[in-house]
């Protein structure tokens, strides 16, 4: 009943979801994935209790992708090999190898970076739209709007952020856990 069934509904949609993407690997990844939606569930809804959503800060959108990066890295380690993650670099054919590596390095410092960043920019998007329908319609005495419209779009945005960056999450752990 009641908190304890969503979070148990929570914890097996995860264990669920995560056996789904990455087979017998799943113990490994469910428990970092249930941590991602935990905090970002949190973090971007708690605007609804009148606080500013933790991730309207770059550094800490940018912090999360960076943890997010290391586990990409520990679990391609973990999953492929040192050896047979660096020869990865290297691109698929010998002789275009000065054309890969560089190619394969900048795309994987990009993908922390795109991550934060579009965390970041999502969260404020919200909070900047609902601020403005808010004094822009707030005149009205008939329509409370800061009363509908900022749950609307601090669950909204929030909500689908967190669902955005799990899955993104998912993606790229997904890519270098099942090279097999």
């Amino acid at each position: 009943k009641g908190i304890l069934f969503l979070l148990i509904s929570a914890v097996d949609f995860i264990n669920k979801h995560s056996k789904n993407y990455f087979g017998e690997r799943w113990r490994f990844f469910a428990p970092y994935l249930f941590a991602v939606c935990a905090f970002l569930g949190l973090a971007n809804t708690i605007s609804l209790f009148g606080l500013t959503p933790p991730l309207g800060n770059v550094f800490l959108a940018l912090t999360l992708s960076i943890i997010t990066f290391f586990m990409i890295q520990i679990s391609a380690i973990k999953c492929q090999g040192i050896r047979d993650r660096l020869i990865g670099f290297f691109g698929p054919v010998k002789w275009l190898t000065p054309l890969f590596l560089p190619m394969n390095i900048i795309s994987e410092f990009t993908t922390p970076l795109s991550m934060g960043l579009r965390l970041f920019g999502n969260i404020m998007s919200g909070v900047a739209i609902a601020a403005i329908i808010t004094f822009t319609f707030g005149w009205l005495s008939i329509l409370p709007t800061a009363l509908i419209i900022h749950p609307i779009f601090d669950l909204a945005f929030g909500l689908l952020q967190m669902y955005v960056f799990f899955m993104l999450s998912t993606m790229f752990l997904t890519q270098v856990a099942n090279t097999d």
